[in-house]
């Protein structure tokens, strides 16, 4: 999926803020938040966006975290992020040049001297090649087997499963002492386990990376990485949707099984509390900036990017700055459609980020000085957490590799 042209360009600079100019390796990018829904402060969207980067494998220390604040008022903050000070690896410092490079060279970059925070989000912890890239997710199935399974692991199987129809399989290491060791593999497909007629068509792998966040993949029948699970198979989604459901834990058996083969669910449950609380123990040793205890800072990092790609007409507002009226106008004027939030519930009238962007290319030579030419943003998926079967044009998959 590449930069796609939108309408007139902007060649003028609207704020230079000491970023990173096209064509630089990004050491640092600038980024800006602007308010997303009514509750939302800085201080809840700065947390989030460290638990964000922490998904995909940063460490940013407490009292070093990478961000140095440019500009900020009560609704929105232009910030740099220093991708070192942050904690990410020199390795994953390499993959971000490649998945930052179209951010720094965009037209909304030159624009605002920034790039929406959400649009970042999008790019690098909700585009799945991407996110592999990142976090070292291996190519094939039998590599990660080989790095994290033990041959004596565990098996528990499960015959009325909360997640899929049918029979599923989770396979993983047991009586483990360190989150090295600590590896689970859920198998999907048809047929009975009891029975012996069970077909793995598809796998979802969880291990935990140094910084002690969880680390997803999902693999086909064949064994090779792909992008999201397919919809027949299970409801799992991209790695995204596991982000969201999981959190920062590891999930406990929701039925009792009633197998007389593989452990019972009491045991399994046993097992999983033993090795939350390695996980637990492990964040406590290498300390950092990475919130733990409070409860809320998952959703915020999650609706940072759900009031991008759903943005209200007061956050439109904030990152056009341009009166909620005229906003309001252009929208309704446009034709533009409009859902309810029916996960928080607290704007009625939400737009889709994709017309969004092209409203705005259409209307922006009216506002600012541009010359002749086209106007392009970073294009993004429609969802942080589903992917359609015919989504074409994914990103980053040429970076993938956990050698």
């Amino acid at each position: 999926m590449s930069s796609v042209t939108l309408g007139p360009t902007i060649s003028v600079l609207f704020l230079l803020l000491g970023c990173q100019r096209p064509g630089e390796e990004p050491q640092s990018i600038s980024l800006r938040w602007v308010k997303g829904y009514p509750d939302e402060s800085w201080e809840m969207a700065k947390a989030g966006f460290i638990w964000s980067l922490s998904a995909v494998g940063a460490h940013p220390k407490t009292d070093k975290q990478g961000i140095l604040i440019h500009r900020e008022t009560s609704d929105s903050v232009w910030f740099e992020l220093n991708l070192v000070e942050v904690g990410f690896s020199s390795t994953q410092q390499d993959v971000l040049v490649e998945v930052l490079r179209p951010l720094q060279e965009s037209d909304e970059y030159n624009l605002f001297g920034a790039v929406d925070v959400g649009r970042f989000l999008m790019v690098t912890l909700s585009e799945p090649w991407n996110y592999y890239a990142l976090t070292g997710a291996c190519r094939q199935l039998s590599s990660w087997q080989d790095a994290n399974l033990q041959s004596d692991r565990a098996r528990y199987w499960i015959d009325d499963s909360a997640l899929v129809d049918g029979h599923r399989s989770i396979e993983f290491n047991r009586d483990v002492v360190s989150v090295e060791e600590i590896a689970l593999v859920a198998s999907n497909g048809a047929g009975l386990l009891d029975r012996g007629t069970f077909v793995p068509l598809e796998f979802e792998t969880v291990d935990i990376m140094a910084n002690g966040r969880q680390r997803y993949a999902i693999y086909d029948q064949n064994g090779s990485l792909i992008p999201a699970a397919e919809p027949a198979v299970s409801p799992a989604g991209q790695p995204g949707k596991c982000m969201w459901c999981h959190e920062s834990h590891l999930m406990f058996g929701f039925q009792q099984s009633s197998f007389a083969l593989g452990l019972t669910t009491d045991v399994f449950d046993t097992q999983i509390l033993m090795q939350q609380e390695i996980i637990s123990d492990h964040r406590t040793e290498v300390g950092g900036a990475i919130d733990y205890e409070t409860y809320d800072v998952h959703e915020w990092s999650e609706r940072l990017i759900e009031s991008f790609l759903a943005p209200s007409v007061q956050r439109i507002a904030l990152e056009w700055d341009r009166p909620q009226s005229e906003v309001m106008v252009l929208l309704f004027g446009a034709g533009l459609q409009w859902n309810a939030d029916k996960e928080y519930a607290e704007a009625d009238m939400l737009f889709r980020r994709d017309e969004v962007d092209r409203l705005f290319a259409e209307n922006v030579s009216s506002w600012y000085p541009i010359e002749d030419g086209t106007y392009s943003v970073v294009s993004v998926l429609p969802s942080a957490r589903e992917l359609s079967p015919d989504q074409t044009g994914l990103r980053g998959e040429g970076l993938v590799g956990c050698d």
